[in-house]
């Protein structure tokens, strides 16, 4: 306690934990939330998670200079603001997404495999990568049964291992906050196959399921007991979120052909719009980028597909999704793009703050990074934000989207 005249000043470190908990527990922003508890150790210990949070929008977690560094940075675009996370537990992992709020971590060399909340620090683990199919191709008319790898898959699977960082990485869908809800379901999708399983958080082992899709599978987006799988030629299958994972309809093949400079696009992701129950569209996303040494462009052509309402009281299946139509606008809907997924938010939700029917995507001008926004099916000369330094190839990462959550 320091003296100063008549009166005297106290450390900050030194208020009672019960107010700082009072404090935490009105808390209504993430900022505010990480802010707070890096006041000081015993402010940190004494925080609490709040128990609602309104919905947050999107933070951009930044390119990795070095994957040995215990922290890591993300971008606030509401306020334009850096933050700097405390993150030991994603020390030497790559990270290739998120997924309700939760990042999916994959640990070299062990294969090791586990979900991390970046801002609670909350950690999940899900069975190793070593139990999760090697075979790089799977065809439905090879056999009716999964029966592991020949010897020609063993190899170039080692092969690639190799070249690769030892194991594949996957891009990973959850069903919920596995924290959230016991049956929390993990759909992960091996890159560069139409290979895909899923588990539980506590089971050993993934289960692989059989797909009726014969290109490599590029994106997983899950909505009501369902996930919506879709392969790179844009075509897809439906499946319930729940063992044994019944294939319930089959998703024509999107008519991005229609793109006049289709041969530089690529399919980025599949996300859901939904604002009315009634009313609730699946949303593929072709981004076209032409870069060249004094000009380019880039454009994003958003196609939506009409999902019929889920009856709880029946198993559909046999359903042929058609009907696929190129849109002129997302309505009240902002999409966040960045290493080749999305977020979609409702922009009228945050009014003021990020504007409906645009696209919101990370550049690097000025040694620092940007969120810039541009209106779907308009070209840009923007140029995306670069990959991070190669210190390998598994650690290539690129910036990616992660809706904040406490829970």
């Amino acid at each position: 306690m320091e003296y100063s005249g008549s009166s005297y000043c106290r450390s900050w470190s030194e208020l009672p934990g019960d107010t700082i908990q009072l404090i935490s527990e009105k808390t209504a922003d993430v900022a505010d939330f990480v802010r707070l508890r890096a006041v000081c150790s015993s402010w940190r210990c004494a925080a609490q998670r709040p128990s609602k949070m309104p919905t947050q929008l999107p933070w951009l977690m930044l390119n990795n200079d070095n994957p040995r560094s215990e922290t890591r940075r993300f971008l606030c675009p509401a306020s334009g603001e850096e933050y700097t996370l405390f993150l030991p537990e994603a020390v030497a992992c790559k990270i290739s997404g998120s997924s309700h709020g939760w990042l999916v971590l994959f640990r070299l060399p062990t294969g090791a495999v586990s979900l991390l909340n970046p801002f609670t620090r909350v950690q999940i683990p899900l069975p190793s990568l070593s139990s999760f199919p090697r075979k790089l191709h799977y065809d439905a008319a090879d056999s009716e049964e999964y029966e592991g790898e020949s010897e020609d898959d063993e190899e170039e699977y080692e092969r690639k291992s190799e070249e690769e960082g030892n194991f594949y990485t996957c891009r990973v869908s959850l069903s919920s906050s596995p924290t959230m809800s016991s049956d929390c379901v993990v759909m992960a999708i091996k890159e560069n196959s139409n290979v895909f399983a899923y588990c539980r958080p506590g089971d050993d082992a993934w289960t692989f399921v059989q797909t009726t899709l014969h290109y490599n599978i590029w994106s997983i987006t899950y909505k009501d007991g369902r996930f919506y799988v879709m392969d790179f030629q844009g075509s897809g299958e439906v499946r319930y979120a729940a063992h044994p994972f019944t294939l319930i309809g089959e998703i024509q093949r999107c008519p991005f052909g229609s793109i006049p400079s289709v041969s530089f696009g690529l399919i980025e992701s599949c996300c859901i719009l939904s604002s009315d129950p009634n009313n609730t569209e699946l949303v593929m996303v072709v981004h076209t980028e032409k870069l060249g040494r004094r000009s380019g462009f880039q454009s994003f052509n958003a196609f939506l597909l009409g999902l019929p309402v889920p009856d709880p009281a029946t198993k559909q299946t046999g359903m042929r999704l058609r009907g696929w139509r190129e849109n002129e606008s997302l309505s009240e809907h902002a999409l966040f793009w960045a290493g080749g997924q999305f977020l979609t938010m409702d922009a009228s939700r945050f009014a003021g703050i990020i504007n409906g029917n645009c696209v919101y995507y990370p550049v690097y001008e000025n040694a620092r990074y940007y969120v810039k926004q541009f209106k779907p099916n308009e070209k840009t000369s923007c140029r995306t934000a670069p990959p991070p330094p190669r210190e390998g190839v598994y650690f290539n990462q690129l910036p990616m989207w992660i809706a904040p959550t406490l829970c």
